[in-house]
């Protein structure tokens, strides 16, 4: 009788630790389809008061749609939005004259006094 019941003992065992890794497949599948997170964005171009664009504005959920409006019309802005990853390449690039990050921040300061 004790052998029978070791099987029994061994057939449940061998079914929790099935349940278990079951659970844990189900856990791990399901962590993965968390939406992916949108990375932080800096804006490195000069203060632009006219539009409400301050230099160095962090914009952690997406931009807002009143500068999305200003991207609209002026694309340099949008470009002068830079993520995280990216901040001391981009900002070592704005302060060389020549470099596209320096002509795209000329162009938002045009079009932030109105001039584009």
């Amino acid at each position: 009788m004790t052998e029978k019941t070791d099987l029994e003992a061994k057939k449940l065992s061998t079914k929790k630790a099935s349940q278990v890794a079951k659970t844990e497949s189900i856990r791990s599948v399901t962590s993965e389809k968390k939406e992916p997170s949108i990375e932080t964005l800096m804006y490195i171009g000069t203060s632009l008061p006219a539009i409400g664009l301050q230099q160095n504005a962090l914009f952690k959920n997406g931009v807002p749609k009143a500068i999305e409006q200003h991207i609209e019309k002026c694309p340099a802005i949008g470009a002068l939005l830079v993520p995280i990853s990216r901040l001391s390449e981009a900002r070592n690039s704005l302060k060389v004259k020549g470099t596209a990050e320096f002509m795209l921040n000329e162009q938002a300061v045009s079009y932030g006094r109105g001039e584009i």
